[in-house]
């Protein structure tokens, strides 16, 4: 048994200090991985300590995990933009005859499956949109569609080595004398997980599930504000004369006073879609307010307007080919996390106004400008679809639906694109090249060839994943070298005293899933992946085995909405925390179950 001593110390309050750091959400997850990581770096001033060598303390930024998970998210944004995603909707809505069961399993299905080679989290993030989209065309509650994607594409990321971030990371965090494990070794554990999910939702799941149709189409603005909010809303032209009293005051502080939204103005001649609010009201201009009646009379009262008796100068620009209500999803990885409305200028910056913001299945429309943004919010905005273009790519805002034109896509490069993929595929199986460098290949390939534009690229690159992985990673070598996993390990073999190797197995894979939901599934995978190497060669058992456990088990979070692909469709479908415990709970078991008797079964 390994001795305590200051090394093992230091390193067990690293370890307590992440758990605090990433469950108190303090500070965002790639912050608190820098965070560690600099400590770790700080550690060596301390005389007679090495928790890591100083060549070894930035091998995280040049870790072949961290290069892998780079290159499949350049591959999935190509495929994408391509519309081959588009595709697969048309291709369900045929097939599924609009039926509900048929579409959830065909759409959960195809989701798991694409998360194989596309990660879970980038599976998830090109589906939700197309299942909001999906629902509005088959009319069917998202609700009923969004979970069982959700949960499929979490499962379905461990067919292969490259679907979730902990089994890319898994093969750097193994001995140089264990053999790493190849990209399809785990594809039987991961298909039975699928199978088993689309099975439980399909006797079970979909009993659980909310029946939720207030996030249905929105098929024109008036109607919005009439479904959402059961208001009498509509949109009013008004001509403000010279003499108003509303004269030079800015159009945010008119917003608030007599709760209304400027949907447009005329300046210079010029119709104004979304003005901003800090512009000011000009003598005899003409506006387009959106609110009740009330409020609308009310304004009229105040500032002498004039009905124009429906819309004249803006009904050219806010007819439903021009502008329009439209849904944003606030991704986990947004910069926008943290921030207020008013703080990001929304309106100003990307002509956004927004109208509400729905968050726990509430709906948030008062004081819009204090209200702080939080990841998987849903935020309705009007604009004009000209402005909505340019927000296709943006890693801050994720369209879930709107009446707006069919994005922008390049079908004519799908083939250029399915063949990188191809490529990257066959380097992994046919050659001795290792995966980060051929999954590179595919990832220059989609450059090369047209498919995306090296900015575009960049643009996919989910800079705080990444961070977020090479902070961790010398964490898991300082835990080893150390002699700390040693430590945890014959401490946890102790506490288990003569139980058997699945005895053993189970209580790792436990452990690792309580973790997951407390903090990140890459901080669990680091932290327990050494002690549970360390567990097997006590028991002289397979250390491939014991650590895909771990890395299997750290994906194991159904039961809150931790996850990232949680986050992403907590709000899109008005989840609440209670739906993911209701219907979590029996999965996480499956998982537990299917996971580890596959994996037993295998190795």
């Amino acid at each position: 048994m390994a001795t305590l001593n200051l090394e093992i110390g230091l390193m067990l309050g690293l370890f307590s200090l992440a758990i605090v750091l990433f469950s108190s959400e303090r500070f965002r997850v790639d912050v608190s991985a820098i965070i560690l990581l600099s400590l770790l770096g700080l550690s060596s001033l301390i005389p007679g300590v090495e928790l890591i060598s100083k060549q070894e303390i930035f091998t995280g930024f040049s870790s072949h995990a961290v290069v892998a998970l780079m290159a499949v998210m350049i591959i999935g944004a190509g495929i994408h933009r391509t519309g081959f995603t588009n595709g697969v909707i048309n291709w369900i809505m045929r097939t599924s005859h609009g039926g509900e069961h048929r579409t959830m399993l065909l759409t959960a299905g195809a989701a798991g499956l694409l998360a194989s080679t596309l990660q879970n989290i980038g599976s998830a993030a090109l589906f939700t949109p197309l299942v909001s989209r999906l629902s509005q065309r088959a009319h069917l509650s998202r609700a009923r569609l969004m979970m069982p994607m959700a949960f499929a594409a979490i499962v379905g990321g461990a067919i292969t080595m490259i679907g979730s971030s902990p089994l890319i990371l898994l093969n750097d965090l193994l001995p140089s004398n264990v053999e790493h494990i190849a990209l399809f070794e785990v594809a039987p554990i991961g298909l039975s997980l699928l199978a088993g999910t689309l099975l439980f939702f399909g006797l079970i799941g979909m009993k659980m599930l909310p029946n939720k149709d207030e996030q249905n189409t929105l098929s024109q603005t008036s109607a919005f504000f009439q479904d959402f909010y059961s208001l009498d809303a509509d949109i009013y032209e008004l001509h403000i004369p010279n003499e108003s009293a509303l004269m030079g005051r800015k159009l945010g502080t008119i917003e608030r006073a007599f709760r209304v939204r400027f949907v447009g103005a005329q300046y210079g001649g010029e119709a104004r879609i979304a003005p901003a609010k800090d512009l000011s009201m000009e003598p005899n201009s003409v506006i387009a307010v959106m609110g009740t009646k009330a409020h609308v009379l009310k304004l009229v009262q105040a500032s002498d307007a004039h009905f124009k008796g429906g819309l004249e100068v803006f009904a050219e620009a806010l007819i439903q080919t021009r502008a329009g209500v439209s849904e944003f999803i606030i991704p986990p990885t947004s910069s926008y996390v943290d921030k207020t409305i008013g703080e990001l200028g929304l309106r100003k910056t990307q002509g956004l106004a927004v109208l509400a913001v729905r968050r726990d299945n509430e709906t948030h429309y008062k004081n819009m400008r204090e209200l702080v943004l939080r990841a998987g919010d849903l935020v309705i905005c009007h604009s004009s679809w000209k402005n909505l273009s340019r927000l296709n790519q943006s890693r801050d805002l994720a369209l879930l639906s709107s009446d707006s034109p069919q994005e922008e896509v390049r079908p004519f490069k799908v083939i250029p694109a399915l063949a990188c993929l191809a490529l990257a595929i066959f380097l992994v199986l046919n050659t001795d090249l290792v995966l980060s460098v051929a999954l590179l290949a595919g990832a220059v390939g989609m450059v090369v060839t047209g498919v995306l534009t090296m900015d575009e690229a960049y643009e996919a690159i989910s800079w705080k994943t990444i961070f977020l992985l090479a902070g961790l990673i010398p964490l898991g070598l300082a835990a080893e070298h150390s002699g700390t996993a040693q430590w945890l390990a014959s401490n946890f073999m102790a506490l288990m005293g003569n139980a058997s190797t699945y005895a053993v197995l189970l209580a790792l894979a436990v452990i690792t899933s309580i973790f997951s939901l407390l903090i990140s599934n890459v901080g669990a995978t680091v932290l327990l992946v050494p002690v549970a190497i360390s567990a097997a060669e006590s028991l002289g058992s397979d250390p491939r085995l014991f650590a895909l456990a771990i890395a299997l088990s750290a994906t194991n979070a159904f039961i809150l909405p931790t996850h990232p692909v949680n986050v992403l469709t907590m709000g899109a479908a008005g989840y609440t925390t209670k739906d993911y415990l209701r219907v979590g709970a029996p999965m996480t078991l499956l998982y537990l179950v299917i996971s580890l008797g596959v994996l037993v079964a295998l190795f």
